[in-house]
């Protein structure tokens, strides 16, 4: 039942909830499809600025809300279809960061499991009382 690629929709709480099951598992592939939809968002409403700007330069020929209406879910479409290309790269921004943050955690851990605690040397106790 692991179906990360499939489409979802952006604002669907039980596909939310899924991909924070399995995120568990693996955090890349959700990412990326966070940063999908997150990137769809943008481009939906980039293109909803647009639609909203072109509204006094529209001809009454073809005013009509179903014509509007079409004009929107294509525009959802072509958000999607623009983010699953990458057009904009800020679903790989994401995918960096989350890589980034694991290399940082892992870091981290590796440092504190193989770090040994020191002994108070007399350098020890003299640098501490200088930066205090």
């Amino acid at each position: 039942m692991s179906q990360i690629n499939a489409p979802v929709a952006t604002f669907d709480f039980h596909s939310m909830a899924q991909l924070k099951n399995q995120a568990r598992t693996n955090e890349e592939a959700v990412a990326r499809k966070v940063g999908e939809q997150f990137e769809a968002m943008f481009i939906d409403m980039m293109m909803s600025s647009v639609r909203e700007a072109n509204k006094p330069m529209k001809s009454d020929l073809f005013a009509s809300s179903s014509t509007d209406t079409y004009e929107e879910m294509y525009h959802k479409e072509l958000s999607l279809h623009m983010a699953s290309q990458g057009s904009f790269g800020i679903a790989d921004w994401i995918v960096e960061q989350v890589k980034t943050k694991q290399q940082q955690t892992k870091a981290i851990t590796d440092y504190e499991l193989h770090q040994t605690p020191s002994a108070p040397t007399p350098q020890n106790t003299m640098l501490k009382d200088h930066y205090e």
